[in-house]
């Protein structure tokens, strides 16, 4: 499944203002640092900075956002495009990497400063067992895809045993990671969220069950 990357700098004893300029001054032909765009966040006493991405042919103009979230590390909070609403997948991670190969790996160079970024695509395997995977992927390709407004059966038999199957594993999956799965096999957006409904109502039943008979 796509996702957003995400990029983060450990700073490994270097000062916040050092790793900046080492940024700022990198030759990148379309990469900026905009310090009128810079904030100072009073709540979390740190500040954004904000590195801006002039228009190219593959890629569209945007806003990076870079802050340090927890102290010595640096993340990269968001992206955003500045002439149109919204990123796909493609484009976030294009620009992240962009960022990160002619800005960040040439500022790091020669220093303890480490550098992480996770993969484009993730796996349900990433986050819950293998046979857990499986019995979701057993209902989803068995199913119809729809839930019709009435609620009708979706395969309901299948749909129990993933259910059993991830509250025996004691696997965390997220609603939301879910519902991504989900739509990327085929099934529509309002059956993915009404199938997330189903699926909280469903854990916290049987996590109440469990905890009432032990």
């Amino acid at each position: 499944m796509k996702t957003f990357r995400k990029l983060s700098i450990t700073l490994n004893g270097y000062e916040p203002e050092d790793l900046i300029k080492k940024l700022e001054t990198q030759n990148a032909q379309y990469w900026s640092h905009n310090i009128e765009k810079d904030r100072y966040i009073e709540d979390l006493s740190a500040t954004v900075y904000c590195f801006a991405y002039s228009e190219n042919i593959d890629k569209p103009p945007a806003r990076l956002y870079l802050m340090e979230k927890q102290k010595g590390i640096f993340s990269v909070t968001n992206i955003l495009p500045t002439e149109k609403y919204e990123l796909s997948y493609d484009e976030y991670n294009s620009l992240l990497l962009s960022f990160h190969d002619e800005l960040v790996v040439p500022a790091v160079q020669q220093t303890s400063i480490h550098i992480e970024i996770t993969p484009p695509e993730i796996k349900l395997e990433d986050f819950i067992p293998k046979n857990v995977a499986n019995s979701l992927q057993a209902f989803s390709s068995n199913s119809k895809k729809s839930i019709d407004i009435y609620y009708q059966p979706f395969n309901q038999q299948s749909w129990f045993e993933f259910l059993t199957t991830l509250h025996r594993s004691k696997a965390h999956l997220s609603t939301e990671l879910l519902e991504k799965a989900l739509l990327e096999d085929g099934w529509s957006d309002e059956s993915a969220v009404k199938l997330g409904m189903e699926y909280e109502f469903a854990r916290d039943l049987l996590k109440y069950y469990e905890a009432k008979n032990g």
